[in-house]
């Protein structure tokens, strides 16, 4: 069966001569979508490979954010530093998430994940109202170069690339054939001497660390952030992301990501009024129809519906 780092390595190489032929705002189109594309592979990590129904990741994406943002702007911390600790703060809020994850499951764990994005939001919201300047950005000297469109288009691309291969080499050793086996049956694989607890723990705070990382880049592509970008209809787009693309699918992930990541684009395309419907203000409705028009049509994502299914369903990391 083939692997999927052929088409992935073949897609790599275009996106990175990408700046030799696209605009500046196709690139920041694109820098978007590598960002999604980090993001739905940390969320795939989690919800379809380890099999638990979280769905509060934008909480890693919005602490990292913060994190970093307030140091620069509030502490005068260096960048270095600052992208360090968001990413570090993100892992660690990855591991405290995980904790109440390991006695409660199923519907339950949904709704506390999603619990979790109203706290986080509130708390952000009350950070920022007790400070006068932007809740979290980034002054045009940290660094210079990183706030310009080609370099942090490259950037973006690069930590897309790191996390697909971080992953697919995670799915292809021991661990990955553990977080099979405890998708299954968690009790049938504690009989086998899995060490549950810790590898439901290493997802979290694996894919807390990543979604981190993506809240790192997108900071330095928005150059501020507020309370309302973290709110469930970001959680509702990576959700989009993994079941449209295909969950337990990496090349899925990314397929998901480019369709959210483009549709702003294709509904600019088209009348701004439908029959006094605004399409402009209704990328949450759409992706709820794509969700449930996928789940009816193709029910294991687009990326393993393709004709060459075994292509792209080798990276379930399971065969």
């Amino acid at each position: 069966m083939k692997s999927p780092l052929v088409p992935a390595a073949g897609l790599l190489l275009l996106l990175l001569l990408a700046p030799f032929a696209l605009s500046g705002y196709a690139l920041a189109v694109l820098t978007l979508v590598a960002i999604y594309a980090v993001a739905a592979l940390a969320q795939n990590l989690l919800s379809g490979y380890a099999n638990v129904p979280a769905l509060g990741n934008v909480v890693f994406f919005a602490v990292s954010s913060y994190t970093c943002g307030s140091l620069i702007v509030i502490e005068h911390a260096p960048s270095a530093l600052a992208i360090a600790a968001g990413v570090l703060v993100a892992a660690v809020v990855g591991l405290l998430v995980g904790l109440p994850a390991l006695r409660i499951s199923g519907m339950h764990l949904a709704v506390v994940s999603v619990a979790s994005v109203f706290v986080a939001q509130e708390l952000m919201t009350g950070w920022a109202a007790g400070h006068d300047q932007i809740a979290a950005s980034v002054p045009a000297s940290q660094p210079a170069w990183l706030l310009q469109e080609r370099p942090l288009y490259l950037v973006s691309i690069l930590v897309a690339a790191a996390a697909f291969l971080i992953i697919w080499n995670l799915l292809h050793a021991r661990s990955g054939r553990a977080l099979l086996a405890i998708s299954v049956s968690p009790s049938a694989a504690i009989a086998c001497g899995i060490p549950v607890t810790l590898y439901r723990l290493a997802a979290f705070v694996l894919s807390g660390l990543l979604t981190g990382v993506a809240g790192i880049v997108y900071l330095y592509y928005s150059q501020h952030v507020t309370p309302a970008f973290f709110s469930l209809d970001l959680s509702l787009a990576l959700l989009t992301m993994i079941v449209v693309g295909g969950s337990r699918s990496l090349l899925g992930s990314l397929l998901g990501a480019g369709i959210v990541g483009l549709l702003p684009q294709v509904l600019k395309i088209l009348p701004s009024d439908v029959h006094g419907l605004s399409l402009s203000n209704s990328e949450p409705a759409i992706w709820a129809i794509m969700l449930l028009v996928t789940l009816w049509l193709f029910p294991e994502g687009l990326a393993n519906a393709l004709p060459d299914r075994p292509f792209f369903a080798a990276d379930s990391g399971t065969e």
